[in-house]
């Protein structure tokens, strides 16, 4: 019960979970609406699984120039579309930063510009922590947080890596 609460089930819908046939789920995920049934096929016995490799191993690090060119364009969406020598996906993919936010970043990069405004505030404002900077600042009076907003060296953006 409390499964199908978390996902958001009313009440019908938790009902029916009981009878749905084997091989069939219903799944959810944070940020859906509504979760959604799915069917899986039934495993082959004498298959074995063996992981993929992925396009970007453990092994690839983001470079301090891939690190300045994604800042830059999480700094300002425009320059996503300006022609670079990095791809903007491949530097996201090699970033040690939750997948939430390499999904949102890809899915900034993908999106037209003139419907980039509510992902690119949101990237922003968690890539480069603007929260805890905020916070940081809560306490200063106007001169001190002028003093430190024109001073580069008294005031750094935390950038992940």
């Amino acid at each position: 019960m409390l499964v199908s609460k978390a996902a958001n089930l009313n009440e019908s819908q938790i009902q029916e979970l009981a009878n749905l046939q084997r091989g069939v789920a219903a799944i959810y995920q944070n940020e859906w609406t509504e979760p959604v049934l799915c069917h899986i096929e039934p495993h082959e016995r004498g298959l074995e699984y063996s992981p993929t490799q992925s396009k970007h191993s453990a092994k690839d690090k983001v470079s301090s120039e891939e690190l300045r060119y994604l800042n830059s364009c999480v700094l300002n969406p425009f320059k996503l579309d300006e022609p670079r020598e990095y791809n903007f996906c491949d530097c996201v993919h090699k970033m040690d930063i939750p997948d939430s936010m390499k999904a949102r970043l890809i899915e900034m990069a993908g999106t037209p510009l003139s419907s980039r405004k509510p992902l690119f505030e949101w990237c922003a404002y968690r890539y480069f922590n603007i929260g805890r900077i905020l916070d940081d600042a809560r306490d200063l009076s106007a001169d001190s947080l002028k003093e430190r907003l024109c001073s580069p060296s008294a005031f750094k953006l935390e950038i992940r890596r």
